[in-house]
């Protein structure tokens, strides 16, 4: 005849908890995230409310490295100095998720200023509301994408 078998005990069954994203909302604009309109885009931001050409939308803010130090994520954007700042981690300042759309059919509607200890996020268009932002990266952020 055929094998007995066991009562085995039961194992406890993994259960996958998703992380917490959390971000800084740092600018006297109401804006949100949402699905990018970019094609594989990810995520985005977008105007809650019409926001001018010429506009400080706010200040593009994370973990401020010296550029000895490698950089571990895209997310980093480099200063007028020895510095660059790093906003890959969380709570993630809502600037930091502003899309590139190089290689879309969208245009630039912002740009950064960067200072020797700080970068800003200015508004180059005017940007009615529910309308995605987008900023360039930059020639060396696509070299190796």
């Amino acid at each position: 005849m055929g094998r007995k078998k066991k009562n085995r005990k039961k194992k406890n069954e993994y259960i996958y908890i998703p992380p917490k994203v959390e971000y800084v909302y740092n600018s006297n604009y109401k804006l949100k995230i949402d699905n990018s309109l970019i094609k594989h885009g990810g995520l985005g931001v977008f105007a809650e409310e019409n926001i001018q050409k010429g506009t400080l939308i706010g200040e593009y803010i994370g973990e401020k490295k010296h550029i000895d130090e490698p950089p571990l994520s895209c997310y980093c954007l480099t200063l007028q100095s020895d510095y660059y700042i790093d906003a890959y981690d969380y709570p993630r300042g809502i600037l930091s998720m502003i899309n590139d759309c190089r290689f879309s059919d969208y245009n630039y509607n912002c740009t950064f200023k960067v200072y020797n200890d700080k970068a800003e996020v200015w508004s180059i268009l005017d940007i009615d509301p529910n309308r995605e932002l987008y900023l360039d990266y930059g020639d060396e952020y696509w070299k190796h994408r």
